[in-house]
Formats: structure tokens, C-alpha cells, sequence
């Protein structure tokens, strides 16, 4: 049985789906020129071997053999079309990379490229996954890009264009394909409707749509597995892609954003219960932060600290899935992580303090609801501070008289480093071990810029939670709130042996030996 896909992909330039790449077709038949070398690069499943295959069909159609000046669209009855159509034609070559990538390989297309076609007037030649080609091959395949015979077109698809040797890219004609929006995989889904007069509701085919993520190859796979079932609804495309019942996504979402942690984990675990795949699941959350967070920047040029940070932490779970016995784990504790951002040791809300945007969000200062500064020891005007929004353009201040602006000095930053280390020193031991061996680069406004000699202790430097402790020890120091840089130094060079040495200097998260305690606390 011919699956969906296949049935109903694209057989002329009119039917390709994505705008750009159709009009680039009908440029060529319009011109009646065409390259001897192609590159179609993009992601999956965006139609990059169908557009290859419709090109072979026009070359080689029976109408367009005495064609000048212009292409026309093949005409599909032929015996040139029909061969194409049914895979039989010897006019074109399809070659899988990914498992013929050795030189060897390449020799032998090379063979092949010499002989004259016995069907039709052009060979095709289309190399799937052509960045999979080892060097060998590549230099092979070079030299026949470079002085191909008249009678061969070369159609190279890539998904990862940018491992391709630049003397292979500059042999081609780029044809750059994209994620399908909305309306072009509508456009395509509809073919499909169509053709096997399914009953899809609009509510199922926007699932459908937002799930297929640009692929016109994952939205028909999910309506084909969906068509022997009846009337297609919202409620089984759910159930389909592993979502669970409707609304369950948005109910989730809407715990967990709220701080609500035991509730977040009991609905998780009735959801997962339901069926539901825990990847797929991740997948919709963060969408669902992501669109929300668009939303707010669209309206209000704002966006809400909670949702910035629920996207940070969320996004975190999918490098974890693959290295965990139990499959909801990585889930399971985003949510507990996103929940103990609202809570501090005694279990009481924290908010926070002051943002200040350039461009994008930075990092968030988190402190206590009942704020106080080592400084004066002054109250703040309001002990319940209101929720934070991070503004895209400008710093947002929470509380009148906390996170002030100071002008750093040099000296004075020299003079009170010990004072730093010590404050640094109450959050995390490990931290001041690496601190120890920076150095005071620059003072620059708020800005203080730190130099060490080791990309391993910049990366630890630069995660969030330890850049906020630091940045929190400066600001008791210096009386307003510092932002920190952390760079590698250009003074010494440092060899690879010294590098692996201090990659064992690392931090100690505080958090590792506390997460237990309050997680029960809160959970319960």
C-alpha cells in the first residue's frame, strides 16, 4: 500500500507547496534555463526529492522536447513521465548518501555519469543527505561538478547544508527551503482531504498543522494514521500525537506557571497514564510558553519573568531524555525546578528584583519576598513585591530604593575583591575557588568584566544561577546592582594538559544537597 505521503506529493511545479521555492520553478520554465547542478537545502520533510523528481519529469517530458525559449509543466502521460512517476525510469538515479557515502560509491555514479541516456534526454542524478558523503567522496564528486556532460543534471539535498564543502556549495545552483508556514501545509493537507474524502474539523486540522513543526511529511503521516478511524476530531489528533485528552496540555501548563508543584505532578502523571508521550508532551509546554511569551513582547514590547524563565528551565529537558532510566524524569523535574523558583528556603515566595533588557532578556536576580539590603538595613517600601515583567527595551525596577545604578571603579574593585569572595563565599564555596584565580578586566559603568584563563571556569561562571550569586555579593559590596562579564583572558596561553587539570576545579551546587528537603517541603 502507497502511503499518503508518497500519493500525494507534488507532481508539478504548481503544486509545490512552499511559495518560494514554486516561484523559483516558475522562473525556470518561464526562462527555459536551467543549471547543471542544484543544491536544495533545508529541513525535513519540506519537499526537497519531490521538487528534484518534478524537475526530472519536466527535462525529460515528451511536450517539452522541442521546447525554446520556455519549459512547460510535464504532462504526466508520456513514457518518459510515466517512468519517472513509477520510479522505473533509468533516466534518473536516486543515490541515499547517508548509506552510499564512500568513494567507491561516488566512482561508481561517476561511470554512470558518462553513459547517454536510453530513456529520455537528461540523466538526474539526486543524492539524498549529500552531507553524509565522506571527504574522499566529496573531492571525487568535485571534479565532476566541475565538467559535467551535457546531458546530466545534478540534484544534491541536504538537511545540514553547512557541513558541505564550500567547493561543492559553489558549484550549485542553491535552492533554499524552509519550515512550511500555516497556510502552505493547508495547502498540502488539503490534496489529502481531498483525495481520500476524509471529514477533518477546523479545530483537528490546526493540530494537525501546529504539530506537523514545517514538515508537510509529519502532517500527512498523522492524517493518514487518523483516516481509518472516522470523523478526524481535536480529541483523537490529541491521543494521536501523544498529548492526551484535549485541554490537557493548556491545564498543565496552567499549574505548573502558577507555582502549583504537587497538583503539576499529579496532573503529569494522570496525563502520562492517559498515554500520552513524555517528548512530545515537553515539546507542546514549551510551545505553549513560547507563544505566550511572543504574545506578551507583541502587545506590550514586556514579557513576563515567569514565562522567560519557564521557557529557560522547560528547555532544558531535552538533552535529558535520552540519558535517564525512567522516561518522565527530565519532565518531572523541570516542574519541580520551575516551582522552587518561587520558594526559598522557609517555603516563602520569592520575586524578582530588577531586570534590566538589551536587545533580549538577561539574567533574573531572585530575592526574598521581604527584602532588605546588608547596607542600611533599610525596609522596602512594599514588603509584597509585584510580579516582575522584563521589558525588551528598557530596566524595570521593582522596588524604589533596591537595585541601584553604581559606577564601578577599578581601584576600589581591587581594594574590596576580598570583600566579594567573602560574600560569594556564603552562597557557594566552590564558586570563590574558581574566582580566586580571575582577574578584574574592566569597570565600565555597572559593568564588570572578569577575566580567567579557562573556557571550563568561564562556562561554569556564565551558567545563571552562579552569575546571580556573584552578581548578588557585588552589589552587598558596592551598594547597586552589577551586571558581570566573564571572558578569557588573552595573557598567557594555556596548554591542553593545564585545561583537562582545572576542568576538575568545578562548582559545588549548594541546591544538590538541599533540592531533597525542599522539594519535600513544598510536594509534600
Amino acid at each position: 500500500m502507497t502511503s499518503f505521503y508518497r500519493k500525494y506529493r507534488p507532481q508539478l511545479v504548481e503544486e509545490l507547496d512552499i511559495i518560494p521555492v514554486r516561484e523559483f520553478f516558475g522562473r525556470v520554465l518561464a526562462s527555459g534555463k536551467f543549471a547543471h547542478a542544484y543544491l536544495f537545502a533545508g529541513p525535513k520533510g519540506t519537499g526537497k526529492t519531490s521538487a528534484a523528481r518534478i524537475l526530472a519529469r519536466v527535462l525529460n517530458c515528451d511536450k517539452n522536447q522541442d521546447a525554446k525559449g520556455k519549459l512547460w509543466e510535464p504532462c504526466g502521460e508520456c513514457e518518459s513521465c510515466r517512468a519517472i512517476e513509477s520510479g522505473s525510469s533509468t533516466a534518473v538515479v536516486e543515490i541515499d548518501a547517508a548509506s552510499n557515502r564512500g568513494i567507491d560509491d561516488i566512482r561508481a555514479l561517476r561511470e554512470r555519469v558518462g553513459l547517454v541516456p536510453t530513456q529520455g534526454r537528461y540523466s538526474v542524478f539526486i543524492i539524498d543527505e549529500v552531507h553524509m558523503l565522506t571527504r574522499e567522496a566529496f573531492n571525487a564528486l568535485l571534479k565532476t561538478l566541475e565538467e559535467p556532460p551535457k546531458h546530466v543534471v545534478f540534484c544534491l539535498c541536504t538537511t545540514e547544508e553547512h557541513k558541505l564543502p564550500e567547493t561543492i556549495v559553489s558549484r550549485c545552483t542553491r535552492v533554499v527551503y524552509r519550515k512550511a508556514d500555516s497556510q502552505e501545509l493547508k495547502r498540502s493537507l488539503a490534496r489529502v482531504v481531498a483525495g481520500e474524502k476524509l471529514k477533518v474539523g477546523d479545530e483537528a486540522l490546526e493540530l494537525i498543522v501546529k504539530r506537523a513543526e514545517g514538515s508537510f511529511r509529519d502532517g500527512v503521516k498523522v492524517l493518514e494514521q487518523l483516516a481509518s478511524g472516522g470523523e478526524i476530531t481535536a480529541e483523537r489528533v490529541n491521543l494521536e500525537v501523544g498529548l492526551g485528552r484535549s485541554g490537557a496540555v493548556e491545564n498543565l501548563y496552567g499549574l505548573i506557571i502558577k507555582g502549583r508543584g504537587k497538583e503539576s505532578l499529579s496532573e503529569l502523571s494522570r496525563i502520562i497514564e492517559g498515554g500520552a508521550d513524555v517528548v512530545n508532551l515537553a515539546r507542546a509546554l514549551l510551545e505553549t510558553a513560547r507563544e505566550r511569551l511572543i504574545e506578551e513582547v507583541t502587545k506590550n514590547a514586556k514579557a513576563d519573568a515567569r514565562t522567560v524563565t519557564f521557557v529557560e528551565v522547560f528547555s532544558k529537558c531535552f538533552s535529558r531524555f535520552a540519558d535517564v532510566p525512567i522516561e518522565s524524569l527530565p519532565l518531572e523535574m523541570a516542574i519541580v525546578e520551575f516551582c522552587l523558583e518561587g520558594q526559598d528556603g522557609d517555603g516563602k515566595s520569592q520575586r524578582v528584583r530588577s531586570v534590566e533588557v538589551k536587545g533580549e532578556p538577561e539574567k533574573v536576580v531572585v530575592q526574598n519576598e521581604k527584602l532588605r539590603t546588608k547596607n542600611n538595613n533599610s525596609k522596602l517600601k512594599s514588603e509584597n513585591v509585584d510580579e516582575v515583567e522584563t521589558s525588551i527595551t528598557d530596566k524595570v525596577m521593582v522596588a524604589e530604593d533596591e537595585g541601584k545604578r553604581v559606577e564601578l571603579v577599578m581601584s576600589e574593585v581591587q581594594s574590596r575583591w576580598g570583600e566579594l569572595l567573602a560574600g560569594v563565599a556564603e552562597l557557594n564555596h566552590g564558586l570563590v575557588t574558581i574566582l580566586k584565580g580571575a582577574e578584574v578586566r574592566e569597570c565600565l559603568g555597572n559593568k564588570l568584566t572578569l577575566g580567567v584563563s579557562y573556557k571550563f571556569h568561564k562556562d561554569q561562571l556564565e551558567q545563571e544561577k552562579y552569575l546571580a550569586m556573584v552578581e548578588q555579593a557585588a552589589e552587598q559590596v558596592f551598594g547597586g546592582r552589577v551586571r558581570l562579564v566573564v571572558a578569557l583572558s588573552p595573557k598567557r596561553q594555556v596548554s591542553a594538559v593545564e585545561e583537562a587539570e582545572h576542568e576538575n576545579i568545578a562548582v559545588v551546587p549548594p541546591e544538590d544537597e538541599e533540592l531533597a528537603a525542599a522539594a519535600e517541603e513544598i510536594f509534600g
